[in-house]
């Protein structure tokens, strides 16, 4: 039992932008000038909050991630910060550390992400376009757009309980899909976005089961089903 936390119910799958969007809201007041996002299978060590909170306090970052490695293998680094490939609408984390305490990166995955309540506010928080993935890297483009930085501070260690099955699931496969269609169109307009979605999908439908996920999810965003 821990005291000073409250629950909140968003009633209903939300996904995980439009939840983390509520519950911000929900929770905020106006004195909090930083927000910590935080996955429920993320642990922190000691002071990794602290350096977080020191990083984000200087004027020029608006955003910072800790370094994020495999609790079934911590010593194995799951991500320290991401990377966009604008050309193929694609995201993956870093696995290579510098020897650079702060350095900065294209995103912050969402497992763990500390920003300024400020840049949260001029953003308008997580796009609701998306429903667990790609979410993250808009908001870090974003924010690079106001003129902040993005950075990962090495230091700051954390350790993830990865669903290492989650990436096979169809559910996964299907909505990673239409999630990479709506970030190109978000990078790059709405016909080129949409021609650099469909190739980069294509390139990775693999299965012959992929690849009638891959149909299905193209058709429904076509059709502008909900994504859930």
């Amino acid at each position: 039992v821990f005291t000073g936390v409250r629950l909140f119910h968003t009633g209903g799958g939300l996904g995980f932008s439009a939840a983390y969007n509520q519950g911000l809201a929900a929770g905020r007041e106006t004195r909090h000038r930083f927000f910590f996002l935080v996955n429920n299978d993320v642990t922190l060590t000691p002071g990794a909050l602290r350096l977080l909170r020191e990083t984000c306090e200087n004027e020029n970052v608006g955003l910072v991630g800790p370094t994020l490695f495999f609790s079934s293998q911590p010593s194995s680094v799951w991500a320290s910060g991401g990377k966009i490939s604008k050309l193929t609408a694609s995201i993956r984390g870093v696995k290579d550390l510098s020897t650079r305490i702060v350095e900065d990166v294209d995103y912050v995955p969402a497992a763990a992400l500390f920003t300024r309540a400020s840049v949260w506010d001029q953003v308008g928080g997580f796009s609701e376009d998306y429903c667990f993935t790609f979410e993250e890297a808009q908001f870090a483009v974003e924010t690079q757009r106001l003129g902040y930085r993005v950075v990962v501070n090495r230091e700051a260690i954390s350790f993830h309980q990865v669903g290492e099955s989650s990436s096979l699931e169809p559910h996964f496969f299907y909505n990673k899909v239409r999630s990479r269609i709506r970030f190109a169109r978000f990078l790059h307009g709405r016909s080129i976005g949409w021609l650099i979605g469909l190739l980069s999908n294509f390139f990775r439908s693999g299965t012959l089961m992929r690849q009638r996920i891959l149909l299905a999810a193209i058709s429904d965003e076509i059709m502008g089903k909900p994504l859930t």
